[in-house]
């Protein structure tokens, strides 16, 4: 009998120390568990505490990542799209939905510092962006427009091309808003279009992407006649127009 108390006894001990034992390695657990958690929120804090650094400080950068992509330069070709303009030293240019400044800066190396390029946009921190570069590039020659949805704000026969790119899709009342800017154009005044194709990915997913028969069409409807197509660009229409009045 005594050796069976014993017994009991021992065994009562022994689940008490097991019962211990587990109480203490699931309370160590858990304490395990929060800490994880809080590294793993201190680490998520970090990266949106450098996130918000990176927007403020390198803000536009981003913004104008996000207009060009990667590899723009090779399906953009924007070396074959400066020789086929044509531009001389002096004359003036808009650039219409300059984004980034992308063809801006490339525009204003091909009219010179005695030309002028006007870079217009909607966008107010594109701008701010366009207008800050020029001046750490000393490209004075490029003046930014804070523009209008409807009115690119230019002034009257103040420029020899105007330039539009990936940018027709998103202007409304298309025909109305290039007759208005039909008056920023100086005489024998050129209109270049390049825009995304009505077939391709960034047109079935987003919209981005007009036929060149609806291009034509509503240019034409606003006082304009095709001048010239060129089809080097695999993504994009490129067509020059010119006023219908002049030769």
């Amino acid at each position: 009998m005594r050796q069976a108390r014993a017994l009991a006894v021992r065994t009562d001990a022994g689940w008490k120390i097991l019962r211990s034992a587990k109480e203490k390695t699931a309370l160590d657990g858990g304490g395990a568990v929060r800490r994880i958690l809080r590294r793993v929120l201190w680490s998520l804090l970090g990266v949106i505490v450098l996130a918000v650094v990176l927007f403020f400080v390198f803000g536009g950068e981003i913004r104008r990542f996000a207009y060009e992509g990667f590899g723009r330069d090779g399906w953009q070709k924007p070396e074959q799209v400066l020789r086929t303009l044509e531009l001389h030293p002096g004359e003036g240019v808009a650039d219409i939905g300059t984004g980034g400044g992308y063809f801006t800066f490339l525009l204003a190396r091909a009219v010179g510092p005695g030309g002028k390029v006007y870079a217009v946009d909607i966008d107010a921190e594109m701008v701010d962006y366009v207008r800050q570069r020029a001046q750490r590039e000393g490209m004075s020659s490029v003046e930014t427009i804070l523009a209008e949805p409807a009115d690119p704000k230019l002034p009257a026969e103040s420029v020899d091309l105007i330039f539009v790119c990936n940018t027709y899709h998103h202007l409304e009342n298309r025909a109305d808003y290039f007759r208005r800017v039909a008056r920023a154009l100086r005489p024998a005044g050129r209109l270049a279009v390049i825009e995304f194709k009505d077939s391709g990915w960034l047109a079935r997913w987003f919209g981005h992407g007009t036929s060149a028969e609806t291009i034509r069409a509503e240019l034409e409807s606003a006082g304009y006649r095709l001048a010239q197509k060129h089809e080097f660009l695999s993504r994009q229409h490129f067509l020059v127009f010119s006023r219908m009045n002049e030769p």
